[in-house]
């Protein structure tokens, strides 16, 4: 249900790459950027992002405020969608 909430989002907005690794894997559709952590351990990911307080849709890390860039720590295997915090 939380997915087909941003399902419109991710219909009309373009993708960006943001950023990318062997095993990692960031990029935005409008104000929602995806976060990919395929390693066997966890992964730091930075990118550049608009400053604002972030909310992880899918519960994977805790709320966060970010200036230009984002950094964040995925566990093993995981996945976070970033949404501006209301």
């Amino acid at each position: 249900q939380k997915l087909a909430r941003l399902r419109s989002t991710f219909q009309s907005a373009p993708m960006m790459q943001l950023a990318v690794t062997d095993t990692t894997y960031a990029y935005s559709r409008g104000d929602t950027i995806m976060l990919f952590n395929n390693g066997k351990e966890p992964a730091q990911i930075e990118c550049p992002a608009p400053p604002h307080r972030w909310h992880d849709a899918l519960g994977t890390v805790a709320d966060f405020e970010s200036t230009d860039m984002l950094q964040v720590t995925l566990p093993a295997r995981s996945a976070a969608i970033l949404l501006v915090a209301r």
